[in-house]
């Protein structure tokens, strides 16, 4: 840095931007040199400078043209305006859902590489500690116990080891059933309360099918279990398993982004 300030090509080594960058930031008059040498040409620039560069940075890494970079920079407008009136909020949280969703199906196919299949499989969940709350109800109240579940576990610092995921018991019917939504659990921590207990669940034998979508389409993938357990001659004890795997969000995304894993229990 000289005397007058850091010339073009060191401004652009500290900044991390280009000399084509910087002299369009200059044309829009985003980013002038505090100097300009009239016998050189020499572009002179300040110490404080350097902030306003990252702030240009900033703000082009989040692919806002430069006319609205200019008004948020001269304080006509703010970022949450901007991202509230060209919808670019909600694009944003759309593609951090979709994120989310490819690195957990990536997770998952390290260990299953047959995730997509029409086919059903059959495995053994081993034994596990699992926090449970027990209710009767009709099917679109099952979040809200999850809720319930959630906020108290959070309540006591009690850590998710697993997948949640919901039990419907063998007397359950169409109208109400009879269910327990769980969390699997790294300890047994007893508990005072009415309906929630720490239950530790036994090794079960399970015949299962992914279901791809949210709560709508679910009734397709159990009526496709139930007729190929039948076709293979599998028993099962007429309960059932849902394990959450993947979350979407119906706010900002469709129901692509939801990946549940559907079992019977099998005798």
């Amino acid at each position: 840095m000289e005397g007058r300030g850091y010339k073009l090509k060191e401004f652009a080594r500290i900044t991390n931007l280009s000399r084509k960058a910087l002299l369009l930031y200059e044309k829009k008059k985003l980013l002038v040199p505090e100097y300009v040498d009239e016998k050189t040409g020499y572009r002179y620039y300040g110490t404080e400078q350097v902030r306003k560069a990252a702030q240009l940075s900033f703000l082009r890494n989040l692919n806002i043209p430069l006319v609205h970079i200019a008004d948020i920079l001269e304080k006509k407008s703010g970022l949450k305006k901007y991202f509230t009136r060209s919808g670019k909020r909600l694009e944003l949280l759309r593609q951090q859902i979709k994120i989310s969703h490819a690195l957990q199906s990536i997770a998952l196919c390290d260990y299953d590489d047959n995730l997509i299949s029409d086919q059903i499989e059959t495995t053994v969940i081993p034994q596990m500690t699992v926090m449970t709350l027990e209710a009767r109800s009709e099917i679109k109240d099952v979040a809200v116990q999850f809720s319930v579940l959630n906020r108290f576990m959070h309540q006591w610092n009690i850590r998710v080891s697993g997948y949640p995921f919901t039990i419907y018991l063998k007397d359950s019917s169409i109208e109400i059933a009879h269910y327990k939504v769980c969390y699997p659990v790294e300890n047994y921590t007893p508990v005072q309360h009415p309906d929630i207990r720490c239950e530790v669940f036994p090794s079960v034998k399970v015949a299962f099918m992914y279901h791809y979508g949210d709560y709508d389409t679910l009734y397709l993938t159990y009526n496709k279990l139930r007729g190929a357990m039948e076709q293979q001659g599998l028993r099962c004890t007429n309960e059932y398993l849902e394990t959450y795997v993947i979350f979407g969000d119906k706010r900002y995304t469709d129901s692509s982004t939801f990946l549940t894993s559907v079992s019977g229990i099998l005798q």
